[in-house]
């Protein structure tokens, strides 16, 4: 299968992480990827093309800096008096349940959230592909298009206290209210000098620049488009397959949640197979996602376990396993929307994602044999739904 095979797969990650460039939410740059997607959905027979756009902000900075700063005035002005102490306590709430949000992934739904500055260029792309008799499946392909900052909470040295610093945020926002509520003025001077704290790492988190996203993304896109280019050169036929190139994954899931709002019903039924991060690294698909907080974990469906297990079971030679991670992404919005989800990622020896949010994330990173592991894996499947009977 020409399409799936890792060096050609390599050359679309490199139109856009070297050509294109860093492609933050809503920036030209993204635009520019959704036209090149756009080009080559068509070069490959795909006519079926549809684009969303939207605005949208360009760092998930915004959504968790600007609540824990209200936290932390609110923890300030409580101590003046009773009328501070009800005012400080509103903020505090509000703060805290802007900062839960983040964490889960759901930064639009935040009260704030049209508040926030935007860039003007978010926005996604939805292909399909009809099978080739009557389709009894349908899957749903997603890689994402925009790429992230460098980050220092993301550094080898810090990495594993990612989800101990997200926790220790939240409980100190919440320990701070009840100390509000019981008026205990030395608790809520040091649980308010612990979320400033932990607003200063996340306001140092935003200095560095937006990376390549060879990785992260990427390699989700490669995967993606040379299954879609496979699958309309050598139709499926009993699966219609959907490639959904979304867009501002990275701050909160918005151009699958256009898909969704837009396309509920026609989904409801659907597989979902989401890439991450598989230009590097050993592919396993994941079995429990960690979130960024020791608070909130989340799975995939079973059927979708079981598809996947069937698949590893069916290609041994694929070397393919499933593994728990470290990981925030779109399966946490389809599963809270009651749907079929599973996840792809590429990772190191120690369990982790390879060159996540960081300035190594670049071609020279990408290996062509972790490219083809991904796609060849995810076809598999495909192929597994494509003869089953109903």
């Amino acid at each position: 299968m020409e399409q799936l095979q890792g060096e050609k797969l390599k050359t679309y990650v490199s139109a856009l992480a070297d050509e294109i460039g860093p492609r933050p939410a809503g920036h030209p740059e993204e635009a520019q990827a959704r036209a090149y997607l756009c080009e080559q959905l068509k070069a490959g027979g795909i006519m079926d093309i549809e684009e969303f756009t939207f605005p949208t902000i360009d760092t998930w900075g915004y959504a968790m800096i600007i609540p824990a700063l209200l936290v932390v005035a609110g923890g300030l002005i409580a101590s003046v008096g009773w009328i501070g102490t009800i005012i400080g306590g509103l903020m505090t709430l509000f703060g805290l349940y802007h900062l839960w949000q983040a964490t889960i992934g759901r930064i639009q739904y935040q009260l704030l959230y049209p508040l926030y500055p935007k860039q003007p260029a978010g926005g996604m792309v939805l292909a399909r592909i009809p099978a080739a008799q009557e389709a009894k499946h349908r899957v749903v392909l997603i890689g994402h298009t925009d790429s992230n900052k460098h980050r220092l909470s993301f550094s080898p040295l810090f990495k594993r206290g990612l989800q101990v610093s997200s926790s220790f945020m939240l409980l100190a926002a919440g320990f701070l209210l009840i100390a509000i509520l019981l008026n205990i003025q030395v608790l809520m001077g040091l649980f308010t000098l612990a979320v400033a704290f932990s607003t200063a790492v996340l306001i140092v988190d935003e200095f560095g620049g937006f990376v390549d996203g060879a990785n992260d993304n990427a390699s989700a896109v490669a995967c993606t488009l040379g299954i879609g280019k496979q699958a309309a050169q050598q139709p499926f036929q009993h699966v219609e397959v959907w490639l959904a190139f979304t867009g501002s994954e990275e701050v909160g899931h918005m151009g699958l949640n256009a898909v969704l709002n837009k396309y509920a019903s026609e989904l409801r039924d659907a597989w979902f197979i989401d890439f991450e991060l598989v230009g590097s690294g050993r592919i396993a698909y994941v079995k429990r996602h960690s979130g960024l907080t020791y608070f909130r974990p989340y799975y995939p469906d079973a059927d979708s376990v079981a598809l996947a297990s069937e698949t590893t079971r069916m290609h041994p030679e694929l070397k393919v396993t499933g593994e728990n991670v470290v990981i925030l992404e779109e399966v946490a919005t389809l599963r809270r929307r009651g749907l079929r989800g599973i996840c792809l990622v590429g990772l190191d020896d120690t369990g982790w994602l390879k060159h996540w949010h960081r300035y190594s994330d670049n071609s020279t990173n990408i290996e062509a044999s972790a490219l083809q592991q991904a796609a060849q894996f995810a076809w598999s499947m495909i192929e597994i739904l494509d003869r089953r009977k109903s």
